[in-house]
């Protein structure tokens, strides 16, 4: 649900990836704005900014661990400048945490002084939650933010796996039916076709594995900007694979 949300600051991680990927249907879906940032402590300052400019609560996005601890300078200024911005952190489940490596700690009391309310998903993992309740988390989540606004952390515990293949992705996304995964782009094309050319010219590539496209700067010609642009699309859309 879209409770008059308009930007989403995203940082890279590995247990955040199902939120990254959401995101970007969001973003899709209902024209978000859709920010990525690899910093996560200039990432939380960001969002502040688009707070400060909209009067609504941004959202910012980090994997678990010690990229939660870099929100804290930002929601100190959140919270005593009464500016509402909405940290959700991607967690280990419970059979993870204190285990003495670096993202295991207790992430879930880094914001908890200076934040107005501190909401937790089932430690277990959010797929414990059913999809009403998820609701009710998210309307508090917003109430919280903006009743008294200034910073709210909703920390969520994700169990693996974290890298869902283009089947099971379909398989979420046509049960909400954004028409950003409806896979547009290969209706019309031999996904087949597509696939062997794939398969024989890159044979190191295997596609049942979990992956990531990494995409540079455009340095060709203008004119073939568009060519590249659908190339990109489809690929991504064979593999599933987050750019």
């Amino acid at each position: 649900m879209n409770k008059g949300l308009e930007h989403i600051v995203l940082c890279p991680g590995s247990r955040s990836s199902p939120l990254a990927l959401a995101a970007g249907g969001l973003a899709e879906e209902f024209k978000l704005n859709l920010f990525t940032a690899i910093d996560e402590r200039s990432a939380a300052f960001m969002a502040l900014g688009l707070g400060v400019a909209t009067g609504k609560a941004p959202i910012v996005i980090t994997t678990s661990g010690t990229a939660v601890s870099n929100l804290l300078p930002a929601a100190v200024e959140s919270d005593l400048s009464c500016i509402p911005i909405i940290f959700i952190t991607a967690d280990r489940p419970a059979r993870l945490k204190k285990c003495g490596a670096n993202q295991t700690v207790d992430q879930e009391n880094f914001l908890k002084s200076v934040t107005r309310a501190v909401i937790q998903a089932p430690l277990d993992g959010i797929h414990h939650l059913q999809s009403n309740s998820l609701s009710v988390l998210v309307e508090e989540v917003w109430r919280e933010s903006h009743l008294f606004p200034g910073p709210v952390h909703f920390n969520f515990p994700i169990e693996e796996p974290l890298y869902p293949s283009i089947t099971e992705q379909k398989e979420v996304w046509l049960g909400w039916e954004p028409k950003s995964f409806k896979n547009e782009y290969l209706e019309n094309k031999n996904k087949t076709h597509l696939k062997n050319i794939l398969i024989n010219d890159f044979p190191e590539l295997n596609l049942s594995e979990p992956g990531c496209i990494l995409v540079g700067p455009w340095r060709g010609k203008q004119k073939n900007l568009e060519s590249f642009r659908e190339t990109l699309k489809n690929f991504q859309a064979l593999t599933g694979w987050p750019i």
